[in-house]
C-alpha cells in the first residue's frame, strides 16, 4: 500500500517559488501586457471567456497574428474579473501558476520514482532558475505558465496509465501554446517502457488532441 505523500517538499518549494518572484506583484504592466491586457476592451466584455475560442490571441488589439491561444485569453478574463483590472492581480496569478507548476515538478518526479530529496532539490532548483523570471514577471508570459501546467498535469497522468485525462490536458496545453505539441516526443518517449501499454492508448489520445485543437 502506497503511503501518503509528506507534505513538506511541496509546501517548502511552493513556498520557495512563490518568494522568489513575489516582488513582480508590485510591477506594472510590462511590453505587451499593454496591449493585451490593459488596453484590451475584448477582455472586459461579458462573454469574452468564452468568445475567446473564436479569435486569435492579439484580439481586440491593433495587431493581427496566427497565434491561437484562447485558454490563455479565457484566464486573463477571469483574472480580471477576479481580481481587478490592476496589474497586481495578474501578476500575483502568475506568481501562483509558477509555485503549482514547481510542486507539481516534485509530485511527477516521486511519480517517476525518484527520492524525496532529490525530487525536491530538482524542483527547488525549477523553482528559482533565472529561466523563469520573464513567464512570471510578465503578465502575458503566462502562455509559458498555462502549458506547462497542462503539460505537467498530462505527464502525471502518463505516468499513472491514464491516457484519457492524458490527452485532455495536453489538448489543454494546445490550446495556451502551440508549442506544447513538443509534448508528443520526450515525455512520451521517456516513459514508454514505463507505461507499456497505457503509453500506446496515450499516444493515440495525444494525436487526437492535436486533431482537436487544430479543428478548432
Amino acid at each position: 500500500m502506497r503511503s501518503p505523500p509528506r507534505p513538506v517538499p511541496y509546501l517548502l518549494v511552493a513556498l520557495v517559488a512563490a518568494a522568489v518572484h513575489l516582488r513582480t506583484v508590485a510591477f506594472p504592466f510590462v511590453f505587451d501586457d499593454q496591449w493585451l491586457v490593459a488596453g484590451n476592451m475584448f477582455l472586459r466584455e461579458g462573454w469574452s471567456v468564452f468568445t475567446a475560442f473564436a479569435h486569435h490571441f492579439w484580439h481586440g488589439t491593433p495587431f493581427a497574428t496566427g497565434y491561437y491561444r484562447p485558454v490563455v485569453v479565457a484566464s486573463l478574463a477571469i483574472n480580471g474579473v477576479a481580481l481587478g483590472w490592476g496589474p497586481a492581480g495578474f501578476h500575483l496569478v502568475n506568481v501562483l501558476l509558477h509555485a503549482v507548476n514547481a510542486t507539481l515538478m516534485v509530485y511527477l518526479l516521486r511519480r517517476l520514482g525518484l527520492g524525496a530529496s532529490a525530487a525536491t532539490l530538482a524542483a527547488l532548483f525549477f523553482a528559482v532558475h533565472p529561466a523563469a523570471t520573464w513567464p512570471v514577471a510578465s503578465v502575458v508570459a503566462r502562455v509559458d505558465l498555462l502549458p506547462l501546467l497542462f503539460l505537467l498535469l498530462a505527464a502525471i497522468a502518463l505516468a499513472g496509465g491514464h491516457a484519457i485525462a492524458t490527452g485532455a490536458c495536453f489538448l489543454l496545453a494546445l490550446l495556451c501554446k502551440e508549442s506544447a505539441v513538443a509534448f508528443l516526443g520526450v515525455p512520451f518517449l521517456a516513459l514508454r517502457d514505463r507505461c507499456g501499454a497505457p503509453t500506446r492508448r496515450a499516444v493515440a489520445v495525444g494525436a487526437a488532441a492535436v486533431v482537436a485543437a487544430l479543428a478548432v
